[in-house]
Formats: structure tokens, sequence, C-alpha cells
């Protein structure tokens, strides 16, 4: 984490999330990515108990706003989403399927492990 950042967690407030896509790549270019990413937001909301008050998918990153989960921290709440996000994706880069344009990483899809999502809270 840099320098000088202070999380507030567990304070009940909502909080405006930002992710991008590795190396800014353009992941979210078609409806099965952004549809992904939907089901995977919607498990999460699920599982974790969190509202979601609006989300924005755009091609290279994501905005969205919820609240502080009622099981788990955010932190956690997060990464499970950026990882199934990130393994659905590349999954589905590898076993070929044309609906997915690029790759996570913008190279052969046989790199996927060294792809990642980024995220900044503000």
């Amino acid at each position: 984490m840099p320098w000088g950042l202070k999380r507030f967690q567990q304070s009940k407030q909502l909080h405006f999330l930002t992710f991008s896509c590795y190396g800014r790549r353009a992941n979210f270019t078609n409806n099965h990515s952004r549809s992904y990413f939907e089901t995977a937001l919607e498990r999460i909301r699920q599982s974790y108990g969190m509202c979601v008050y609006g989300y924005v998918v755009m091609p290279e990153h994501v905005h969205f706003l919820v609240s502080e989960p009622e099981r788990e921290a955010l932190a956690r709440a997060l990464q499970s989403l950026k990882q199934s996000l990130a393994r659905t994706l590349a999954l589905r880069v590898r076993s070929g399927r044309r609906d997915i344009t690029t790759s996570m990483c913008g190279a052969s899809a046989s790199s996927w492990r060294s792809c990642g999502i980024f995220i900044a809270i503000r």
C-alpha cells in the first residue's frame, strides 16, 4: 500500500472503489466480460452481505459504490471479487472462447498467471 494512505473500515460508511485491469488493458469491451463482472459482483454481494448502490463498468476499469460487508473486511470481499473475475476471464481465454476479445495480460493466453487487477480505495 502506498505511504500516507489511511483505510477507514468498520466505520459503517459507503465506499467508492475503483479497480483497473492489469496494464489498463480494455478487458471489458464486450457483453460477456461485463456479464462475468456483474455475476461475480452479485455473488460477492450475497456471500459477504454487502449493499451495492451503483457501479459503472468501463473498458479498462470499474467504479462502484458499496457498503461495508456484514461478514469479513471490505478488503477480503474485494480480493474475492477480483480473483474470481480474473480466473473466470483467464480460463475463458485459455479455453479458446472467442467471446473474450483480449487476454487478461494482452499477451498469450498461457501467461494468464502473471495477470493482476489493481485496486485503489478513495
